[in-house]
Parts: C-alpha cells; sequence; structure tokens
C-alpha cells in the first residue's frame, strides 16, 4: 500500500499550469492581447498596424486578411490562455501570449506578441494557427491505439517505483558493512531518463539526468503527457552486491 502511495505523489505532484500562466501574464496582459485579436476579427486591420513593428508592418495587411478570413464571423464559444511568455533584453521586454479559440466545434491557436520599453509598444507577433480539436481534448491520457512502446513505458513507470520503494525496505534491514546512507540516496533516484511523447508517441533520452524513484509523469491540460523511466542502477547494484555487503549478524548495523 505505501510503494501505490508514493506513486501517486509522483504522479500528481506539480503545480497547475493555468496558475503559472496567470502568474506570467497579468490581467491587464490579457486584455491587450484580446484587445487586438478582437480588433482582428473586426477586420479593424489599421488599428493594429499602426501599433506593429516598421519591420512587420509592410507585409501585415495581407497577412491579417488572411487571418481574418480563417477565423469564423460567430462569437467564441471559449476563450482560454494556453502559453505565456516574456523575454527582457536590452531591446526591453518582449510579451507573448497564445490564446485557444473556441468556435463550437472549430479551434484557433492565436498568438500576440508584442515589445515594450519605457513608454513604447509595438507589436512584433501575430499567428494564428487551427487544430483539429481542442488542447486538452488532443493531449488527453489515452490507452486505446497506443504502440507497444506507450505500453512498456506505462508498464515501467509503475514496476520500477514499486522495485525501488522495494529494494529501499530490504536496504533499511539489512545489516551492512559500511554506511547504509548512500545507498539510501543511490536507491532513491533512477539515472539517465527515457521520455516518451504519449500524444505524439516520440521519445527522447537524457543519460544525465535523474529521476525520483525512477519514473515519473507530467500531465497539464494543454500539452501532452510525458511519462519518464530512469534505470534504477542504485537498486540493481544493491541486490547485486547484497551478499558482500550483509554484515556478520554479531555486528551492529550502522
Amino acid at each position: 500500500m505505501r510503494a501505490w502511495w508514493c506513486l501517486v505523489l509522483v504522479f500528481v505532484a506539480s503545480c497547475s499550469q493555468q496558475d503559472l500562466l496567470s502568474v506570467i501574464a497579468s490581467t491587464e496582459d490579457q486584455a491587450l492581447a484580446t484587445r487586438y485579436i478582437d480588433l482582428l476579427r473586426a477586420r479593424r486591420f489599421e488599428e493594429i498596424e499602426q501599433a506593429a513593428d516598421p519591420g512587420i508592418r509592410s507585409q501585415l495587411h495581407d497577412a491579417l486578411g488572411q487571418m481574418a478570413r480563417a477565423l469564423p464571423e460567430a462569437t467564441p464559444t471559449s476563450i482560454t490562455l494556453v502559453g505565456a511568455q516574456k523575454l527582457t533584453n536590452d531591446q526591453g521586454l518582449t510579451t507573448n501570449l497564445t490564446f485557444e479559440y473556441g468556435f463550437g466545434e472549430d479551434w484557433f491557436l492565436i498568438n500576440v506578441a508584442w515589445l515594450s520599453k519605457d513608454d513604447t509598444f509595438t507589436i512584433v507577433g501575430f499567428n494564428i494557427y487551427d487544430t483539429e480539436a481542442s488542447l486538452e481534448e488532443l493531449s488527453k491520457f489515452e490507452l486505446a491505439g497506443k504502440s507497444p512502446t506507450h505500453y512498456l513505458f506505462l508498464v515501467l513507470a509503475v514496476a520500477v517505483p514499486i522495485f525501488c520503494i522495494y529494494t529501499l525496505v530490504v536496504c533499511a534491514r539489512t545489516r551492512l558493512t559500511g554506511r547504509k546512507w548512500p545507498w539510501i540516496i543511490f536507491i532513491l533516484f533512477g539515472v539517465g531518463t527515457f521520455s516518451l511523447n504519449w500524444t505524439s508517441g516520440e521519445w527522447g533520452f537524457a543519460p544525465l539526468n535523474f529521476l525520483l524513484l525512477g519514473a515519473g509523469v507530467t500531465a497539464e491540460p494543454y500539452v501532452p503527457w510525458v511519462v519518464s523511466v530512469a534505470l534504477p542502477l542504485g537498486a540493481l547494484l544493491f541486490w547485486l552486491r547484497r551478499r558482500r555487503l550483509s554484515a556478520p549478524a554479531s555486528e551492529d548495523p550502522r
């Protein structure tokens, strides 16, 4: 029971993405971005062009027309902030916000970026992307129709933490000839992380990463689930060397 409880903690211990986005993008930032999106939907291109950076102003008019034609004329059924970035450099503060607009069964990602410094304000980016469904729907966790690699990652994400916890219990109860705490720390972490994007099936390997209990899952509303598994090297070495490490019964454990 203790193993399953620890596994649950690995799965849910994360900060809400929506809370994080709200910290990055203030209410004023969001209102400013949606105002220019409303101007686009109303086809009031001149007001957007006046605020645009001179470097993109000449080619912006045609692009705005294409973007406006891509959007439905109906009132959005949902507007959700799904991305927020801020970058400060010598030029000033760049704010980049992405909203998800829903129009019934039609979904769009609309990105607005602007540069502000002192009292100046210029739009440096304006883009629209259509999606097959909402990001939450596209990135939800599903078992049906997945590849053997998906199922392998899922099994290992459950089995590796259980193996590490069981090894920790055995290590704690075993009399060792040397100090016990280095082994406990070694067993707690997996070495080298394999990560799988549950939506796309793409996977990667980070050889220098360490993962608590050898597995983890990141799950947020607007991004794909990522299942990560690391090699439980410490646990494996403990079992291979357990007999050599065990102290005689007459000795006190440390």
